[in-house]
């Protein structure tokens, strides 16, 4: 996309991504198991403008890597009915710009527990969560959630709710992006925090042939980060004092022949700028989901058509109006195979009718794309 906010067939992005990942897992009797988790994330991205136009100045070639390091243990207790989760996690990201000399890196360090108990039979499930976060550059923070669930025997009914704080840190892409045909990052930013609540129930009828849900949700923002135009066409991510999202989901599924299940579901979200009052940007209205699942022995496949409703891209920066991003649907299909009780191979196919739509205004998304791999366990 041009610096005039129309796309340019001449300015192009070439992207090569990697991920590693291992995970190994440790059983030490009956009542402790853990695991370290490693993973590391590599992109490669090439901005490449390939004609003369002065409306265009920037070539650009960007390496990112995310590493992440977990140590998850569990600890059983009361036949499994009471579980203790403790773990540690350490992540840090590094993003180069070889075109600009540009050099960054962040880090977080962080400590987690959760006590998870079932009582009652198992029909009364409670859980308390605490993490505490230690960021290179935005310091630390203490979040949690509490979750409580009650299963009605006599209706099939199961109650839901939970309640949670949250603490999300500015991405190095949030902080030092740095293309001045499209835009920039923001060092200045804080890091955003939220508080959230949802009540649901879900319903079994027709001896658990068919499962009904519904619930609300309602989370308030402080800080919100959104990329909003500070220029005519040019866009920087910004703090948003105070913001929220609330909203109500449906979702169906029906176990219609064996090993063949159908779901689908449907969400409606609000959201405010508190300030401004108006909509939050590129979130839409209203959105949904079908699927068909079919698990014939080893093999699993995966038919999931989406819907996405139309939604607020960004403000005229004169007129202050809102643009809007055109409602899409998609398809995209998943197969698996249990070659071993121990190797599974895999493969995926996204935007399976290679529709064209997009989630940000005047950038392309990718056409129909496969993917695959062998995911073994030891």
């Amino acid at each position: 996309s041009s610096g005039l906010g129309v796309d340019d067939p001449n300015y192009t992005m070439e992207t090569d991504a990697t991920t590693i990942a291992a995970n190994v897992k440790h059983t030490v009797g009956e009542i402790w198991d853990h695991t370290i988790k490693a993973s590391l994330t590599s992109e490669k991205y090439k901005l490449i403008e390939g004609d003369p136009d002065p409306f265009n100045w920037y070539n650009s070639n960007i390496e990112t890597k995310v590493k992440i390091l977990d140590w998850q243990n569990n600890f059983y207790l009361l036949d499994e009915a009471h579980t203790i989760t403790a773990g540690v996690e350490y992540e840090k990201a590094e993003a180069e710009n070889k075109s600009a000399s540009i050099d960054h890196s962040i880090s977080n360090k962080a400590i987690y527990l959760q006590d998870k108990i079932s009582l009652v039979d198992s029909k009364l499930n409670l859980l308390v969560g605490m993490r505490y976060d230690d960021h290179k550059k935005f310091g630390s923070e203490t979040t949690y959630r509490v979750a409580a669930s009650y299963l009605i025997d006599k209706t099939a009914t199961t109650l839901r709710s939970s309640y949670g704080k949250a603490f999300k840190a500015p991405t190095l892409n949030d902080l030092y992006y740095n293309n001045p045909g499209v835009g920039r990052g923001n060092p200045n930013l804080e890091p955003e925090e939220s508080k959230g609540y949802d009540l649901g129930i879900e319903q079994e009828l027709i001896g658990k042939l068919v499962i009904f849900s519904a619930s609300y949700f309602r989370n308030d923002f402080t800080d919100l980060i959104e990329w909003v135009e500070y220029a005519p066409w040019l866009y920087e991510p910004q703090n948003v004092a105070e913001a929220n999202t609330k909203g109500w989901e449906l979702g169906l599924e029906v176990k219609a022949v064996e090993n063949l299940i159908i779901g689908a579901s449907f969400t409606r979200t609000d959201t405010e700028d508190e300030a401004k009052k108006r909509e939050l940007i590129r979130r839409p209205e209203k959105k949904g989901s079908l699927s068909l699942n079919w698990n014939p022995g080893r093999a699993n496949f995966n038919l999931r058509a989406n819907y996405v409703g139309k939604r607020v891209n960004n403000y005229g920066f004169f007129s202050g109006n809102p643009v809007w991003l055109d409602s899409y649907k998609k398809a995209d299909f998943a197969a698996s195979y249990d070659i071993t009780d121990n190797i599974n191979l895999f493969a995926r196919v996204e935007n399976l009718t290679n529709r064209e739509y997009e989630e940000v205004k005047d950038y392309g998304t990718a056409g129909r794309s496969y993917y695959g791999g062998l995911k073994a366990t030891f």
